[in-house]
């Protein structure tokens, strides 16, 4: 599956234009970047997980859709030693969750900020433990050292397994993971998996309002990521159309058979945007399949200020992606007569 993972002095470290000019490009506000199926596939687990009496959990099987095409995510969790509670000592299998997701969207970010590394390759960060720490603490995320390098241990240890109509693969989250030792007692690096290292390659990295989404709930999160992903996000003649079940399906949430639960936990995340002053309003309507509700529409009409956010998201990834390609192909040559 993954590489063996390397001590941060046995990696080969370098840069390239193209980071050094996207990093330049993120500097410029509040943003970070996602590869648009790597930030939305429900790769996490959120609830209470069910284990054996051993500490084993069941392999997430989950059909979704992404740009009109049917998906299916298998997800295998990770095996990290448990160091506390009932199986302390013990190789536990966890998903990855909440925790998670927030360590990973914090990497990344760091990544952007000027530590971001050609690793062996492979985009990655170097990066330390307290960075982290303090980086979620700030967006009111606590963590301490050892849950921090459970999750990093979780992130490695998950197994991928995505199937689409035209691409299939299998990978980590993170490729590589070292950590804080006695030959490198500060620095820890990881690399990221070959979906964020291509889109990065290929300029498709997108943006997305990174200090707003990391103060927001799950599915808030999700929705403001979706809809920055929306080339037509910032549309304000039409409201951003989607559905309650493939929404939640595509976040990773169970559909309740009844669906009145999910129905209150997804009006609270779009009320959340609303409190946020990124939503001047929205509705939602039934859908009947003869007298049995199948499922619920979402309109949401972004707000003025959610509009000119969006405007900036795509000036600044058309602009950066001019910018780049120019820098990479060099300036154009001059004919002469």
């Amino acid at each position: 599956m993954a590489t063996e993972d390397k001590d941060l002095t046995e990696v080969q470290q370098r840069t390239n234009r193209q980071l050094t000019l996207f990093e330049s490009i993120l500097r410029k506000g509040p943003y970070s970047g996602m590869m648009a199926l790597d930030a939305l596939m429900p790769k996490y687990f959120y609830g209470k997980a069910t284990r054996t009496e051993d500490g084993h959990l069941k392999s997430l099987e989950r059909v979704f859709d992404f740009e009109g095409q049917p998906c299916k995510l298998i997800v295998d969790p990770a095996r990290v030693t448990e160091t506390r509670g009932k199986y302390k000592g013990q190789r536990v299998e966890f998903y990855m969750g909440t925790r998670e997701e927030n360590v990973y969207d914090a990497l990344l970010k760091l990544a952007k900020e000027g530590q971001g590394k050609i690793l062996d390759d492979q985009f990655g960060v170097v990066f330390s433990l307290n960075q982290i720490i303090a980086e979620l603490k700030n967006h009111g995320h606590t963590i301490n050292y050892k849950d921090l390098i459970k999750s990093l241990k979780i992130l490695r240890g998950t197994s991928i397994t995505f199937k689409s109509p035209t691409v299939e693969f299998m990978e980590s989250p993170l490729l590589s993971l070292g950590l804080p030792n006695s030959k490198n007692p500060k620095s820890a690096y990881v690399r990221f998996n070959s979906l964020v290292d291509g889109a990065l390659k290929n300029k498709s990295l997108r943006l997305y309002n990174y200090q707003l989404a990391m103060g927001m709930g799950t599915l808030a999160r999700k929705l403001l990521k979706l809809i920055s992903y929306d080339p037509n996000g910032a549309n304000l003649d039409r409201p951003y159309e989607f559905r309650l079940v493939p929404f939640l399906s595509m976040s990773g949430y169970a559909i309740n058979q009844k669906l009145k639960r999910n129905v209150q936990l997804l009006d609270s995340a779009v009320e959340e945007l609303k409190i946020a002053e990124l939503v001047q309003r929205w509705d939602c309507e039934q859908i009947k399949e003869g007298r049995k509700i199948i499922d619920y529409k979402y309109k949401v009409w972004p707000s003025e200020k959610f509009r000119r956010e969006l405007v900036r998201i795509q000036k600044a990834q058309n602009d950066g992606s001019r910018w780049i390609a120019i820098q990479v192909a060099g300036p154009p040559t001059k004919v002469s007569e």
